[in-house]
């Protein structure tokens, strides 16, 4: 109730208005309401416009014995579950460039409209290749003019398309030239944050998000993945300053926030 929540609100308020207040650790016992408290003020910020998303690990496993918390497998099962609800969580509307895509249906009337462009482009490609004599010499009627003007206009928007969605890398992982072989896209041998911090950064800061809570990283006993997690903050608000820094007042930049919802005791050494 707002009763209740009014002997957090003078903090709350503190944390959001201070720009360098970027990682903030809301500490209590396992069931002490942690996430009811930060549920509101993330409703609170919602009504004032602003995107928060919250990442829940709840339906993780405890780590076995045989399965410390330390271990290569969990850290990149962590990893890429917080990756994973990210993607879906912040969408990739907003992020045209972004490898990621989440699966969903379109209008049918979308795909139509798509298999009858390629039809048209492919049906165009071999009349023009039957009067390519006359198009190299640009002695062209006004119905070959205008399937010529139909062609370009298909094949344009297909190019800018494949570039503003970066779709070359997205289809080609590796480039040979002669004897040397190019990796395109990331090792497999990398950890999931490592492959895609870049991504999650451009991602995050193309679709404004404002604040992303954390809920349950403490159940792994691993620092690691607050290490890791504090340091994708600071990439982000990096490149969100920098990025911004021509268009608009640094003072007018509202940093990204990440709230850690956490037991008391999980830091030996605040």
């Amino acid at each position: 109730s707002d009763e209740e929540f009014s002997i957090y609100k003078a903090e709350f308020e503190k944390v959001l208005n201070d720009h360098l207040c970027r990682n903030i650790a809301l500490t209590g016992p396992y069931g002490a309401g942690k996430s009811s408290v930060i549920e509101k003020v993330k409703k609170q910020q919602q009504k004032r416009g602003e995107k928060w998303i919250t990442i829940s690990l709840a339906t993780f496993g405890e780590a076995t014995d045989e399965q410390k918390p330390e271990s290569t497998l969990v850290q990149n099962a962590v990893e890429a579950e917080i990756l994973r609800q990210m993607v879906h969580k912040i969408g990739t509307s907003m992020a045209p460039k972004s490898r990621f895509r989440k699966l969903s249906d379109r209008k049918w009337t979308t795909d139509v409209l798509i298999a009858a462009l390629f039809l048209a482009f492919a049906l165009l490609t071999i009349y023009l290749s039957s009067i390519s004599t006359k198009l190299f010499s640009l002695q062209l009627s006004y119905a070959e003019g205008f399937a010529f003007g139909v062609w370009l206009t298909i094949a344009g928007a297909g190019i800018y398309r494949l570039i503003r969605t970066n779709g070359i890398s997205k289809m080609i992982r590796r480039v040979k030239l002669f004897e040397a072989e190019f990796e395109i896209t990331p090792s497999d041998s990398e950890s999931p944050y490592e492959r895609c911090a870049d991504e999650i950064v451009y991602l995050l800061n193309a679709s404004k998000v404002n604040a992303v809570v954390f809920e349950d990283l403490d159940r792994f006993d691993s620092m690691t993945i607050f290490e890791r997690m504090r340091s994708l903050n600071a990439l982000s608000n990096d490149s969100r300053f920098s990025d911004t820094k021509k268009t608009a007042k640094e003072e007018e930049v509202k940093p990204l926030k990440f709230f850690f919802l956490v037991r008391d005791g999980l830091f030996e050494n605040p």
